[in-house]
């Protein structure tokens, strides 16, 4: 029991790392073809250089800036960039978009 109890503490005060996957939303629905095809290159993208994803999803919401999955994935870059506080925001803002469609 004592074993027991002492992993649970190790892991509330001790230093670790998490690992997890990261998705990004793909749903293309409501743009138009070729903007479609942008996004869905983008989200290749992030699968090899997440940077240049996160540039090609800016890129897109000056085209289209009030669609769920692009607004979702500028959450995750924003995250990723370590800002917690903007990328709140932006998913926040993301949460509206998507229960306003």
């Amino acid at each position: 029991m004592i074993e027991s109890i002492a992993g649970e503490v190790r892991t509330d005060v001790a230093p670790h790392t998490d690992q997890y996957d990261i998705r990004v939303r793909e749903g293309r629905d409501g743009m138009p073809r070729d903007i479609a095809q942008r996004f869905k290159a983008a989200v290749k993208l992030t699968k090899h250089d997440a940077a240049g994803g996160c540039a090609a999803f800016r890129d897109l919401a000056r085209v289209i800036p009030d669609h769920p999955s692009i607004a979702f994935n500028l959450a995750l870059c924003t995250e990723s960039e370590g800002d917690y506080d903007a990328a709140a925001e932006d998913y926040r803002r993301a949460r509206l978009l998507t229960t306003k469609g």
